[in-house]
């Protein structure tokens, strides 16, 4: 019998029988979602530390596959009981919800900076992504994320968040994902998006982002791939800590739709 992971989370008060499940990005957390727990009337948020991030398990090496991620979200998501299943997803964590289509049922999906990979495109979803490896110099390490991660924003309180979650990330899980991403693990998930038919897809991207390709979300969404779309100026990767507020709006015109 397999082990079932507990994951950390957090939550809103709110008892309400629809679920809202928001996957962070790689090596960041939870608390990336902050700004939405308790904010968004008529819904029950949870937002939890994928494995190997925040205060959830770090696995074996052996175990950060493909299978374990999907099925540990299967199982966090299944002991909630809901009406109405909605899944935000920031980078990698729009990529897992992707992912979670093909396994439960998703009342609607909406990706934050979050270009869907698809193994038959020409185009790179991610235009950035870590390549450096941490060594057992702190000093060292903080030098390397600071000048990693001060590409992606100029807002001091985001370079000291990221900073915090990338050191306190198992090193070990970024390694694994890309492995995991090359060996062709993971779905074309932009066929499954054009093949959707029950799920209904948000995105939304920051103007300022080097991190996602953003010429390849709107050439998606000129092509009809996305029921919602939105842009947020003035901002980059980590938008939801740079702009609350406009992505608020934007989350809740979203969740009108459904």
């Amino acid at each position: 019998m397999k082990q079932e992971i507990k994951l950390n989370y957090q939550s809103s008060t709110s008892e309400a029988n629809n679920l809202i499940v928001c996957l962070h990005g790689n090596s960041t957390d939870s608390n990336y979602f902050s700004a939405l727990l308790n904010q968004i009337d008529g819904w029950q948020v949870v937002a939890p530390d994928f494995v190997g991030h925040g205060k959830s398990p770090r696995l074996k090496p052996s175990e950060y596959h493909f299978e374990v991620f999907i099925q540990c979200l299967v199982d966090f998501i299944n002991q909630f009981s809901f009406r109405k299943l909605v899944i935000i997803g920031h980078s990698m964590g729009g990529n897992l919800a992707i992912e979670l289509m093909k396994v439960i049922q998703i009342d609607g999906v909406l990706l934050l900076a979050a270009p869907p990979v698809s193994y038959s495109s020409s185009f790179a979803p991610y235009l950035k992504l870590p390549n450096f490896e941490l060594t057992e110099n702190e000093q060292e390490n903080i030098i390397l994320i600071e000048n990693f991660v001060s590409d992606f924003s100029s807002n001091q309180n985001v370079i000291d968040y990221l900073k915090e979650t990338f050191l306190n990330t198992d090193s070990v899980f970024r390694d694994r994902l890309l492995q995991e991403f090359g060996a062709m693990k993971f779905s074309d998930q932009l066929a499954v998006l054009k093949q959707n038919k029950s799920t209904y897809v948000g995105c939304i991207i920051a103007v300022d982002d080097t991190g996602a390709n953003n010429d390849f979300l709107n050439q998606l969404n000129n092509e009809g791939v996305f029921d919602f779309y939105a842009k947020i100026k003035d901002s980059g990767h980590y938008s939801l800590l740079e702009k609350p507020s406009n992505n608020y709006e934007s989350i809740m015109k979203y969740l009108e739709k459904l």
